[in-house]
């Protein structure tokens, strides 16, 4: 998840945002989260072992039966991203419409700044248009509900991707949804912790409350670290609401490293909230002592990796995957079929061992192989 919504826009990126032995080279990962159901040793064995299979590039998983897309050749698909400057979701659009080009059907994307009003302005086009299917790219069902319903009443499927895991709840007269990962990436930044602190992690977890994922995601990483820690890792909670980010991340870190010294890990939820509590660990005189473990793969934070500053692992989405992923439901719904039950969006962790393969210096998307592709569109008969 990319954070924001313009701050809050960065979710879209921050709600915005993975097998084997990297040895062989293959990987069988899973869309959920797993647990570690032994305590203390056994489970930081476990863990060590998801840490391993999610550091090597993901293996395609088909998220349903195979469909024949050419069906859809001639039909619209309405693309609207949560805000057309993101990065990332530049990224998923264009993987998106890669897969609908694949297909033969026709795109249109509605370019917004990231408010509500032009949300609902886009569907309104859409509907007047007589788009086939809508596409919103990481927006709150929640914030465009009459829209929602004017679509369903014009018999035009909506299909939300990326915002919401599959646990979460979910918000009426939506077709489809393609998931996010966040609750199996907290999980994986958890275990990431444990194994990297062999279970003596004194953690400071820094989230977003106003971010849907961001509570769940919490309660994912501590009892995860609960779980993997014989001693017990110690955790402290900070919130950080999005629209301060820029003005009270940075005090806020150096406050609490500085009244608790003994933290070494900090976990901030979403990549675009670190290069703001960046600041507030060297000002706390800790950028030799604490470590960062994050989510998304933002390359600027991939970066750091490679320079060994701070961050020392990232749980990374590729987003044209994501884009794949979610033209798979957009078939379905369009064709009238039964849409997938969960999502394939490949997830992958870097860190010092295998952060070259995103690039030097670290690009968007690279370094998780290209099996998404292969297999969507042999799952599609495209090829």
């Amino acid at each position: 998840m990319k954070c924001g919504i313009r701050q809050a826009s960065s979710l879209a990126t921050a709600l915005a945002v993975a097998t084997l032995l990297t040895a062989c080279g293959t990987s069988t990962q899973s869309s959920g989260t797993t647990s570690t159901s032994a305590s203390g040793a056994n489970s930081l064995v476990a863990a060590k072992a998801q840490v391993a299979q999610f550091s090597a590039n993901p293996a395609f998983t088909a998220p349903g039966p195979a469909i024949d897309a050419k069906k859809t050749a001639g039909m619209t698909v309405f693309n609207i991203p949560e805000s057309s400057s993101n990065a990332f979701l530049q990224g998923v659009d264009a993987g998106a419409q890669a897969a609908a080009k694949a297909a033969g059907m026709k795109w249109t994307e509605y370019q917004n700044s990231g408010t509500p009003n032009e949300w609902v302005s886009g569907i309104q086009q859409a509907i007047s248009q007589h788009a086939n299917v809508i596409l919103l790219n990481s927006i709150l069902g929640s914030a465009v509900q009459p829209a929602l319903l004017a679509a369903k009443a014009a018999h035009i499927p909506v299909v939300i991707e990326h915002l919401y895991d599959k646990s979460y709840a979910l918000p009426p007269n939506v077709s489809a949804f393609e998931y996010g990962p966040f609750n199996q990436a907290a999980q994986l930044e958890a275990q990431y912790t444990a194994v990297n602190s062999n279970g003596r992690a004194n953690v400071l977890i820094v989230q977003s409350n106003d971010f849907p994922p961001s509570v769940p995601q919490t309660n994912v990483i501590t009892s995860e670290l609960h779980q993997l820690c014989p001693s017990g890792c110690k955790i402290t909670t900070v919130n950080v609401p999005s629209t301060e980010w820029a003005t009270k991340l940075q005090s806020t870190v150096q406050t609490q490293l500085t009244s608790n010294p003994g933290i070494d890990y900090v976990i901030p939820l979403y990549d675009s909230m670190t290069e703001f509590l960046l600041p507030g660990i060297e000002a706390a005189g800790k950028a030799t002592s604490v470590k960062i473990v994050t989510y998304n793969g933002t390359p600027s934070i991939l970066k750091y990796i490679s320079q060994q500053n701070v961050v020392v692992a990232d749980v990374g989405e590729n987003p044209a995957a994501i884009g794949y992923s979610a033209m798979d439901q957009v078939f379905r719904v369009a064709l009238n079929l039964p849409v997938n039950a969960g999502n394939t969006n490949p997830i992958k962790i870097f860190d010092a061992s295998n952060i070259a393969e995103a690039g030097t210096p670290p690009a968007l998307g690279q370094g998780y192989g290209n099996a998404y592709e292969a297999g969507f569109l042999k799952l599609w008969g495209l090829s």
